[in-house]
């Protein structure tokens, strides 16, 4: 499967001429109705078997910016040589758009290596879960699958007091541990992430060792335990302790944004996105920097598939990012691409004051998925994607061996 940005004049007749599919199979495949209206800039997922003259027993993949020979031989784990010969390449060049012959996996003998996409692989994080200061679990309104959170109750001005309660009396403690066993066994969830804000500094030890008897007491049941990180969370403080915790640990959940956003206004800082919008620059430093204390086995990226409007650099509103494609269809508003940050933005048309929204889109979300390659990272962890994004998961499924 290819990715495809539309471009001024395309419409799905001269786009399915170009790739030798069918009008039908590029309607279906990204969802569009009959009648749909491009924008330039759009991202396409494009069926990947192309009917190229000489390319049986291949695959295709189309070069997408930065790619190389060499990158491209890495990331498919096929010699360059090998790679160079079946392509005919004596040049090193390629340019965004190339056809590239890749050997399919049933005719790959001469090659040292089994498989032919790369693993990575997939969670979707929900939020869920609650607990009081006394250790009572707040369970939700209705179960699903994926990962839940285990977050705090209370006004965001007395989490801090709910945690160290918790914390300092071993009786709520253990009280928490026994309703996350009977809850999650009963409800059938996949697993639990402890993800407490406003965390104090003079708790986190405290709270790395209830993570670290959670994971002790409920991954021998089967259960998935992780830990929820921010860029600026003070664990990253306690590099010890936290190693030891991780140990007992399945993942744990590395997202680039801060913790508060809304303490600095939502507004462009230091070149950077508005939050949670994370860039894909932001997005290799955490890598970077979390591989210094932790096992990159263990670690997972963090990303939000959220729409954010600013007007005057402020953000006015919060949305999902299928909502914001679908106005910018509407209004005939054309993608752009920050180089920068790798996602996608559009201006608004009318309205009294204008702005721009900016969003996560698939292009971005792969740009990110690629940076994990190269870290071998556990994987991406997208915030309740299914109902967002679902054109992710079949660009994931087919471009790497997932493990969702």
């Amino acid at each position: 499967m290819h990715l495809y940005h539309v471009r001024p004049g395309d419409t799905v007749p001269s786009i399915s001429r170009r790739f030798r599919v069918t009008p039908e199979m590029l309607l279906r495949r990204n969802n569009l109705s009959p009648s749909p209206c491009l924008l330039p800039g759009q991202c396409l997922l494009i069926p990947s078997r192309l009917e190229l003259s000489g390319s049986d027993h291949y695959l295709t993949y189309l070069a997408q910016e930065g790619d190389t020979p060499r990158s491209l031989a890495e990331r498919w784990r096929l010699p360059l040589t090998w790679l160079s010969f079946c392509n005919g390449w004596t040049e090193p060049a390629l340019s965004p758009g190339d056809v590239v012959l890749l050997p399919a996996p049933e005719h790959r003998e001469l090659s040292p290596h089994a498989q032919l996409k790369p693993c990575l692989r997939l969670a979707s994080l929900q939020r869920g879960l609650r607990t009081d200061a006394a250790g009572c679990l707040h369970e939700p309104h209705a179960w699903s699958t994926g990962l839940i959170t285990l977050e705090l109750d209370g006004a965001p001005g007395i989490l801090p007091d709910v945690a160290k309660a918790i914390l300092h009396s071993e009786q709520a403690g253990h009280r928490l541990l026994d309703s996350l066993a009977v809850t999650l066994r009963e409800n059938g969830g996949e697993g639990v992430v402890f993800d407490w804000q406003a965390l104090p500094r003079s708790q986190v030890a405290l709270y790395l060792d209830l993570v670290r008897e959670a994971g002790r007491r409920l991954r021998p049941m089967g259960v998935t335990v992780g830990l929820y990180l921010t860029a600026d969370s003070p664990a990253w403080k306690r590099p010890q302790e936290l190693l030891a915790a991780v140990e007992h640990l399945d993942a744990v959940f590395c997202d680039p944004a801060v913790e508060s956003p809304a303490e600095t206004g939502l507004c462009w800082q230091d070149e950077e996105p508005p939050a949670p919008l994370i860039s894909l620059s932001r997005a290799t430093r955490c890598l970077e920097e979390a591989r210094e204390v932790l096992p990159p086995e263990k670690c997972w990226l963090v990303t939000h598939a959220v729409a954010v409007r600013l007007r005057r650099g402020q953000a006015k509103e919060l949305f999902c990012a299928q909502d914001a494609l679908s106005l910018a269809r509407q209004t005939g508003s054309p993608l752009q691409r920050d180089a920068q940050s790798a996602l996608a933005w559009y201006r608004e048309r009318g309205g009294e004051e204008g702005g721009t929204v900016w969003l996560e889109d698939l292009w971005s979300i792969v740009r990110k998925a690629r940076e994990l390659e190269s870290s071998h990272w556990q994987g991406l962890a997208l915030w309740e994607l299914g109902a967002h994004l679902p054109d992710v998961w079949d660009y994931m499924r087919d471009q790497y061996e997932v493990k969702d």
